[in-house]
């Protein structure tokens, strides 16, 4: 498979569906907007303590619920009475958000598994077996989460994702490696993608070979400067023209 053809490189994708004010990210109100719009869906996925798979990007609930707790180490049953950003919007299981999407868009989903869980990668794949799409990729801070892929499922599309960490240690990664992408020799990605406020940068130039995606950009003149140094944006907080 050529990626540069498909529509990790060609269609701009939406982080955690086209959100707003009264549709949040992650809501089902976001994902429908991006499916009525046509716009690929970027996922972020984390496992509670209980082990169930929700559509939520942050460590804690505070900033997008208001309410106390992290990610890590609540149960399902502990999110019945929690809402996103004061809307109807209950925050969403992947199952739940991959059944609404069918195969109406393309989905990447985002897995993020800081504390190394061996499960998660199986348990992502085996829901994205149980809602085909013909149009998944997946892609991870860790190296290990895209080695599984790499060594179990090696038809689904997968990438790297890196940026320049705040904090030293990711898993048992040393961030400033993960940040250089050392690890590409090792989980073998299809696609890379970067910071877009850190781009360009040696560490990528290095892996010209590879498609490269921009994550961050949120807005018209973010996505210009993007121009000729990506093959593809994943945005937010804007509508881009296309």
């Amino acid at each position: 498979m050529n990626i540069y053809d498909t529509w990790l490189s060609k269609s701009i994708i939406a982080k955690h569906g086209l959100f707003d004010h009264d549709n949040p990210e992650h809501s089902m109100g976001a994902i429908k907007s991006a499916i009525k719009n046509k716009f690929p869906i970027m996922l972020s996925v984390q496992a509670l303590n209980d082990g169930s798979l929700i559509c939520f990007s942050e460590k804690s609930l505070s900033r997008l619920t208001g309410c106390d707790g992290y990610i890590s180490k609540i149960n399902f049953s502990d999110l019945k009475d929690v809402y996103l950003c004061k809307t109807k919007f209950k925050i969403l299981t992947l199952e739940e958000a991959l059944a609404e999407i069918g195969d109406s868009v393309p989905v990447l989903i985002n897995i993020i598994n800081d504390f190394c869980s061996t499960k998660m990668p199986s348990d992502v794949y085996a829901l994205m077996q149980k809602y085909p799409n013909s149009n998944y990729a997946i892609m991870s801070t860790n190296p290990t989460t895209v080695k599984w892929f790499m060594d179990n499922a090696p038809a689904i599309v997968r990438g790297i994702k890196a940026c320049k960490f705040s904090e030293k240690t990711l898993c048992s990664y040393k961030t400033k490696r993960l940040t250089k992408l050392k690890h590409c020799k090792d989980c073998n990605p299809d696609f890379i993608c970067y910071n877009a406020k850190l781009l360009p940068n040696r560490y990528v130039k290095k892996h010209r070979n590879l498609p490269l995606l921009a994550y961050g950009v949120s807005s018209k003149s973010e996505h210009m400067k993007m121009q000729g140094l990506c093959d593809n944006v994943i945005f937010d907080s804007f509508i881009p023209e296309r």
